[in-house]
């Protein structure tokens, strides 16, 4: 049954057509046709044969809403849905064919899915039994390619292949137990002993495919015992590591290590610097909204607006938009040198329309009616 499935995938990728013996319908005004082996199909007709599929598909006839499928891919590869439907019918009649271990990894819902929930809410009109009858007789006229099927079945095992050796890696028993030890050390807040059996791990399983999280997370251990510098030491180490998937994280760590450090004028160009090197992190909007508080922090106050404001510019749909908004009103409440109640107002007015679900509105909202009641 594998190779049949398979041979209805050549069928709709290689121009096997199927020999629809119907009448051609002509398109009234204004409709687009699609031309097979010279019959041609309205959008109507389309539709009319796209239903027909979702009603095989529903009673889980799977093989003959395989081949309707296909047959409207080879149409019109546009038609919406009709690919989800394809793709999802023959997911699940291989399923059909497996151990029920595997039947149950196969059939888990996929994000398409919803789509095709959706569509089959929709109302379809039925059609006579007498219709899905020719309809079975036409697919069943499919040429079918042998040959094409022992090559797909070799191509097949070749990807299967490919696909076990990129696995993830994973590590030894034995050696991840340790490092499972060290992290329970670490959220337990047994910090100075996480530190220690993660460096003996390190010393221990230098090759470790776990060495990153090792190194990363002495880091922070480090960090939350206040001290920075070796903090930042174990965050550099992780730059150094070749293909390492936690660069733009301890970069932004060591942003932070030197603004814990006193040092903020470096601290603004690191952050700078992660901007070059990890434009598609998801860490920007943090990045940006700490170069603004690096700007109050050095009483910069023009400097820390343009900035704040920059962030809910560019990153809207953020929870550091929202915290941006709620310190551009803060500023201009409590900061002598540019205090402007009005501003401050708006600011807040924005938070509580735009952010309603944020920690900052509550606040928000008390500043903004004490400010109104007291000094507008």
């Amino acid at each position: 049954m594998k190779r049949f499935i398979l041979l209805i995938l050549i069928t709709s990728v290689c121009g096997c057509g199927v020999l629809f013996k119907k009448e051609a319908i002509k398109s009234p005004p204004n409709v687009e046709e699609s031309q097979e082996e010279g019959i041609s199909y309205t959008k109507e007709k389309l539709d009319e044969l796209f239903n027909q599929g979702v009603g095989y598909y529903k009673r889980e006839e799977f093989d003959s809403a395989i081949k309707v499928f296909s047959q409207i891919l080879r149409i019109s590869p546009d038609y919406p849905e009709v690919q989800l439907y394809f793709e999802q019918a023959l997911r699940k009649r291989m399923a059909a064919e497996r151990p029920e271990e595997e039947k149950a990894e196969v059939e888990q819902k996929k994000p398409e899915e919803k789509v095709m929930e959706d569509r089959e809410k929709k109302e379809i009109p039925s059609k006579p039994r007498e219709e899905e009858v020719i309809v079975e007789e036409e697919i069943k006229r499919i040429p079918f390619d042998e040959k094409r099927i022992e090559d797909l079945l070799k191509v097949e095992k070749e990807v299967e292949k490919k696909v076990a050796e990129e696995e993830e890696i994973v590590a030894p028993e034995e050696e991840r137990k340790d490092f499972e030890f060290a992290q329970d050390l670490f959220k337990k807040g047994y910090l100075r002993e996480a530190i220690s059996e993660f460096q003996s791990f390190l010393t221990k399983y230098p090759g470790s495919v776990l060495r990153e999280d090792a190194i990363f997370k002495v880091g922070e251990a480090h960090f939350e015992l206040e001290e920075y510098a070796e903090a930042q030491e174990s965050f550099g180490q992780i730059l150094t590591l070749e293909g390492s998937k936690l660069k733009d994280r301890a970069q932004f760590n060591i942003c932070q290590c030197l603004e814990k450090r006193g040092d903020l004028d470096t601290a603004i160009l690191e952050y700078l610097r992660f901007e070059s090197l990890y434009p598609k992190s998801r860490l920007k909007p943090k990045v940006h909204l700490e170069i603004a508080n690096i700007y109050r922090k050095k009483r910069d106050y023009s400097r820390a607006l343009i900035e704040y404001n920059n962030v809910m510019v560019h990153f809207p749909d953020t929870d550091e938009a929202a915290e941006a908004c709620f310190n551009i009103g803060d500023i201009y409440d409590n900061i002598y040198e540019v205090r402007d109640f009005k501003k401050a107002v708006d600011a807040y007015k924005k938070l509580i329309t735009n952010y309603p679900e944020s920690r900052w509105c509550p606040q928000a909202m008390e500043r903004k009616r004490y400010i109104e009641d007291n000094y507008l």
